[in-house]
């Protein structure tokens, strides 16, 4: 979050993290820029993405992390593996704006 006053996804309500990632993954998924990639949050059993590539990179992490990372302000808490996922590094999200 950039509003230099302390706040951080972990403090925004699961409902609306929930509703922030559907919006932002449908927007990948119109674009065609979730190709091969699946996101995986840890803490709610939800998965999204692309599970019909057989080269997948999966993100996976709790809800705020994977948030964070979607809306790419930060990947705190998540880790990838895959293809995609040189040496163990997350890679940068698809824009969703």
């Amino acid at each position: 979050m950039d509003l230099a006053n302390g706040a951080a996804f972990r403090d925004i309500p699961g409902p609306v993290l929930e509703r922030l990632l559907a919006d932002i993954t449908g927007a990948w998924k119109t674009r065609g820029t979730d190709k091969d990639l699946i996101v995986s949050v840890t803490d709610r059993g939800l998965t999204l993405g692309d599970t019909a590539s057989d080269s997948l990179t999966v993100v996976s992490g709790p809800l705020a992390g994977v948030v964070e990372w979607a809306a790419g302000r930060g990947s705190s808490g998540v880790t990838a593996t895959g293809p995609g996922a040189a040496g163990g590094t997350v890679p940068a999200a698809p824009k969703w704006i």
